[in-house]
């Protein structure tokens, strides 16, 4: 039995058609505070939210959004007001009251609900998971969030595990709040964050040239060389006689995985986790997130850019790491390191 009837109205948020975010019209108090939760990492979406703030202040929110009795009514048949409580329970809280975003990738199926006590305190963060691909990311996620609280870190934050289950036969996960007074790091090569990063990757280990094969991503990258490997596989193999030195990473480290609190650094997003990556692979997967455009746009110029910092400007790093790391990103399906491999015959030697 759903409990709509005694929850506020939504409304529901959206920007040329999409849906952003869903916020109960209780008052205005709630709705900013709501709106207070959504990430300015980019330009438009710091326009966007400051558009809607001044809407919301001067009443013409109305005109960005549209009522609903429940964010989710006409999504997935996802009862809310079911899983609000099933929420509640897994906190020992009641009168929590969730304001809803939704993933920028309009095909990603999944929802994000920011839980707020009725102090409109943040109580929770939650990814919900509405398919078994996502299922899959978010289980990953938990293991990785428990496994770095054991070990202690001390160069950075991660957010703790309130809470995880399941819900509609699919997967959710609770985490604390990050502080609302963070700020998003700025998208820059610079802002990288390598004492952190050494930190949680842990001793570096190495594997044979025989046992790279059995690496947990191996398999992934494989499956995506088909029609866009430009000798790109050719060039790792014969780098990697050795063998391979690897250890933890986020495999998704990025500025808009980053915020700071102080002095505090959090990062999160965690649901690429890998303990068996290239030692490199998050140095070089911020390279390129910072340049995800530009890579897209003109593939052949920004391989020729990477290759000069990761492998002529920089005699150090061995051309095995810098590689691997090339594969592993690639193993994720990420279309900047696809686009890298594709192009690898036509760089500049």
């Amino acid at each position: 039995m759903t409990t709509s009837s005694t929850h506020p109205s939504y409304r529901v948020y959206t920007c040329l058609g999409r849906r952003v975010l869903a916020m109960p019209t209780a008052s205005r108090r709630l709705r900013l505070a709501g709106l207070a939760r959504y990430q300015p990492f980019t330009f438009k979406r710091k326009l966007y939210r400051r558009l809607i703030w001044v809407c919301i202040n001067t009443g013409l929110d109305r005109f960005f959004s549209r009522p609903a009795t429940s964010p989710l009514a006409d999504t997935f048949g996802f009862d809310f007001d079911r899983w609000l409580s099933q929420a509640q329970a897994d906190l020992g809280a009641g009168g929590l009251i969730g304001i809803v975003y939704w993933p920028p990738q309009a095909d990603r199926r999944r929802i994000y609900v920011h839980l707020f006590n009725t102090d409109l305190t943040p109580v929770g963060f939650v990814k919900v998971s509405l398919d078994t691909v996502n299922d899959g990311s978010l289980e990953r996620e938990t293991k990785a969030l428990e496994t770095l609280h054991t070990a202690a870190l001390q160069q950075c934050r991660v957010p703790r595990v309130l809470s995880a289950g399941r819900f509609g036969g699919h997967t959710y996960l609770i985490t604390e709040p990050i502080p609302v007074s963070a700020k998003p790091v700025a998208a820059l090569v610079e802002s990288f964050p390598r004492a952190c990063v050494d930190e949680y990757a842990g001793h570096a280990r190495r594997v044979s040239a025989q046992e790279i094969t059995g690496l947990s991503w191996w398999a992934a990258y494989r499956s995506t060389l088909g029609n866009t490997d430009g000798g790109f596989h050719n060039a790792l193999m014969g780098s990697m006689a050795h063998g391979l030195d690897i250890g933890n990473a986020h495999g998704d480290m990025g500025s808009a995985n980053l915020v700071r609190d102080g002095e505090t650094l959090w990062v999160y997003d965690w649901e690429n986790y890998c303990d068996d990556a290239p030692l490199l692979a998050d140095e070089i997967g911020f390279y390129m997130a910072i340049n995800f455009t530009r890579i897209l746009t003109d593939p052949k110029h920004e391989l020729d850019r990477f290759c000069q910092r990761f492998l002529r400007d920089t005699p150090d790093l061995t051309p095995c790491s810098v590689l691997a790391s090339l594969a592993f990103r690639a193993a994720w399906g990420l279309d900047d390191a696809i686009l890298f491999l594709k192009h690898w015959g036509t760089r500049s030697h």
